[in-house]
């Protein structure tokens, strides 16, 4: 028998039966000492030891108590001379375990023998983590790199904006200061530097007298170079 089977089956005495608060101090008495031995068929606690672990204050109590738990069938008691008397657990708390019992302890084993399985998972995942870290160092040093490096572009093209305007390629004037802004911040956005170079060549030299709309054209040099094709067919715009 073991603490597991003693349990199930007290369990499932209570169910259907009472027991008084003192014969449940006695039961859980006996429970410990029993366990204390591992468990053994035959328990022989001295009176003294059963009143400390009990509450009970005399031998009287004990030996009520004891003959109320033995009339009850589940324990028996033999009285030995100059001894503690041998004690045992009737069948009714040592049977064979049930299915329920069964079921806790396998699911006890279970959990035992998943717990090593877990730990390597964990430790795996772990593993995974380190290898991947450099990965990610690396793909985050390059990130900031390419961060940087777009920050730099965008800080020159914003420059080289405004040196278009001091140089006279931008018609300033008839260009709105909302409409400078946004080609401003659209010819910085530029990482391409064909794209760049191309809306650059298409403002250099133009006679802006032919251009209806500057900041649309303008724009397109930017943005669309096939609409600014469009534009220079249909409005006449050529160079000097």
């Amino acid at each position: 028998m073991n603490g597991y089977v003693y349990l199930n089956n007290l369990t499932k005495y209570l169910r259907s039966n009472r027991l008084a608060p003192q014969e449940l101090a006695f039961l859980q008495a006996l429970e410990i000492f029993s366990n204390i031995t591992n468990w053994a068929s035959e328990m022989t606690p001295r009176n003294s030891w059963l009143m400390t672990h009990t509450g009970f204050n005399n031998k009287t109590a004990i030996i009520r108590w004891r003959k109320s738990l033995i009339e009850k069938g589940l324990i028996t008691f033999e009285a030995r001379y100059k001894q503690a008397g041998i004690y045992k657990f009737t069948e009714i708390l040592t049977a064979k375990q049930s299915a329920e019992a069964v079921g806790v302890v396998t699911e006890l084993k279970e959990r035992k023998q998943e717990a090593p399985k877990q730990e390597e998972v964990a430790v795996s995942e772990q593993q995974e983590a380190v290898s991947e870290e450099p990965a990610k160092i690396a793909e985050s040093c390059n990130l900031d790199v390419m961060a940087d490096e777009a920050e730099i572009i965008s800080l020159n093209r914003v420059k080289e904006f405004d040196d278009f305007i001091d140089k006279g390629w931008i018609p300033i004037s008839r260009i709105s200061v909302k409409d400078r802004a946004m080609l401003r911040e659209r010819y910085a956005s530029i990482f391409d530097e064909d794209l760049a170079n191309s809306g650059l060549y298409n403002l250099v030299g133009l006679n802006w007298d032919a251009v209806e709309r500057p900041a649309q054209y303008i724009r397109a040099c930017f943005n669309n170079l096939i609409k600014l094709d469009r534009m220079k067919n249909g409005l006449g715009v050529y160079r000097e």
